[in-house]
């Protein structure tokens, strides 16, 4: 290996231990260890957002799925005084995710997922998801937390793993750690002790990008 591409790994080491402790602040620790082990963190880190990624039908989501998704991802981190989720094409990144790091058992998870809340909506309401007010949109996935029917303990289960995806997925954008995170440049002066409250936003790092 060159000094050159020592260099690169090192610095990849020390941004996925800042990555790890920025993500472990919003999700906690677990959820942060498992979300970048082995190569989710390097998969994450190449994945370049798409304009209208949901308009790509590919391999795993056909093109009414990825629209439905993107449209979840809008109603659980909507837009404020950022970009919502789906504004940052944190779907794409599911899904890139989703190809690179995840099984076919899991993919056929999110898959069923998102399959029973289109039957779901369409019983109910007589309309696509995509189609319902936010309010209604936001009754649904309430009762998809809760689990209650027609969906089961194991849909709920299925869709909090995907609402940490979305979480990761939004931290992983330069908007997301720069924004959304209070952003402190790297490197820089060291200060041995902050003032902290649970309230605050946690710190992030345009360094990953």
């Amino acid at each position: 290996m060159s000094l050159k591409n020592e260099s690169a790994t090192a610095e990849l080491k020390v941004s996925r231990r800042q990555f790890m402790y920025q993500l472990s602040a919003v999700l906690g620790t677990g959820v942060a260890c498992q979300l970048l082990d082995g190569s989710g963190f390097n998969h994450a880190m190449a994945y370049q957002a798409v304009e209208h990624s949901e308009k790509i039908a590919g391999a795993y989501l056909n093109q009414d799925q990825k629209l439905l998704l993107r449209t979840i991802c809008d109603v659980v981190l909507p837009k404020t005084d950022t970009p919502s989720a789906a504004e940052l094409d944190v779907h794409g990144f599911i899904v890139h995710q989703m190809q690179a790091c995840y099984t076919t058992e899991q993919r056929k998870n999110l898959d069923d997922l998102l399959s029973l809340i289109d039957l779901q909506t369409k019983q109910s309401t007589q309309k696509p998801f995509v189609l319902l007010t936010p309010e209604q949109q936001i009754k649904i996935l309430n009762n998809l937390e809760q689990a209650k029917l027609p969906f089961k303990q194991t849909d709920r289960d299925t869709f909090k793993s995907l609402k940490q995806l979305m979480v990761f997925g939004y931290f992983t954008t330069q908007v997301g750690a720069t924004q959304a995170l209070n952003y402190q440049a790297v490197p820089g002066g060291f200060k041995g002790s902050i003032k902290h409250s649970p309230t605050d936003k946690a710190w992030g790092s345009h360094s990953y990008y």
